[in-house]
């Protein structure tokens, strides 16, 4: 992002340490904003919900009044979150400055096809797991381990069951990693409709002690290395429950079409 003249404002002021730059507004196919950096050509998905939003003459508007097309001023503390596309949390204020037309997306087609494109019915359902640390509002994809997963197709239905190891066969560095400071409240959402969540976590330090008994991560016996439940509430579709660096986690979610197991790891 490009840095903006903050001299004149107040030594500390969160003005002073904003950040702006300019962005192309890409609305993709289910409504959702994605904001193109005009000086770097990388995309980031913007988080609005505390952002004030104005028009072309100043005058407050919506986020779901940004078209493809507008051209934007985006302020805000310059922190993006590395995923792809990355994650923009700390927008404060967004400004059209151009109205634009939505023929000026045609060059990002193959991007907006891609961002669109809805999950798969014959693949298992994906998690997310937010939380927020002192620099910023996180998203992290956990890892599927293991699935139960039916389709139907013709009117006939199909099971799948993937051959995965247990969460605690895989080595901690191949695991989605949650880094934080401390016990953290975090949230838990799936793309299907889920019917019940269990979580389970072990000691990163007892694995590794494990590990080393046993000759290796892979040559763990999960029977042998009891899990501990971890309280977790389910409502509305999200769960709920409070993770802990040195441990990893497993979360089993149960949907109509079958039983996936996600791992993740926090340092």
């Amino acid at each position: 992002m490009t840095g903006i003249d903050r001299s004149s404002a107040p030594a500390g002021s969160a003005e002073e340490n904003s950040v702006a730059e300019e962005a192309l507004v890409i609305i993709l196919d289910d409504g959702s904003p994605l904001f193109v950096n005009q000086a770097t050509g990388t995309p980031y998905i913007p988080t609005l919900d505390d952002a004030q939003i104005v028009d072309a003459d100043g005058n407050p508007i919506a986020a779901a009044d940004l078209t493809s097309g507008n051209v934007v001023e985006v302020t805000g503390n310059g922190i993006m979150l590395e995923s792809y596309p990355g994650q923009y949390p700390g927008i404060t204020r967004v400004e059209v400055i151009d109205e634009g037309s939505p023929d000026d997306v045609a060059p990002y087609a193959d991007l907006i096809e891609q961002l669109s494109v809805e999950r798969d019915p014959g693949q298992p359902a994906h998690a997310a797991i937010e939380y927020t640390t002192e620099l910023a509002q996180v998203t992290l994809t956990p890892q599927i381990c293991s699935y139960t997963w039916t389709v139907e197709h013709d009117c006939e239905a199909a099971t799948i069951a993937s051959d995965a190891p247990s969460p605690v066969q895989i080595e901690r560095d191949e695991l989605p990693d949650a880094r934080l400071d401390g016990a953290t409240e975090t949230r838990v959402s799936f793309d299907d409709e889920v019917r019940a969540v269990a979580v389970e976590r072990w000691s990163e330090d007892a694995l590794a002690e494990a590990a080393t008994r046993a000759g290796g991560t892979a040559a763990l016996d999960p029977a042998a290395l009891p899990a501990e439940t971890v309280e977790t509430a389910l409502t509305d579709g999200e769960a709920t429950l409070t993770l802990e660096p040195g441990w990893r986690y497993a979360i089993t979610a149960t949907f109509d079409a079958g039983e996936v197991t996600y791992a993740f790891t926090c340092r």
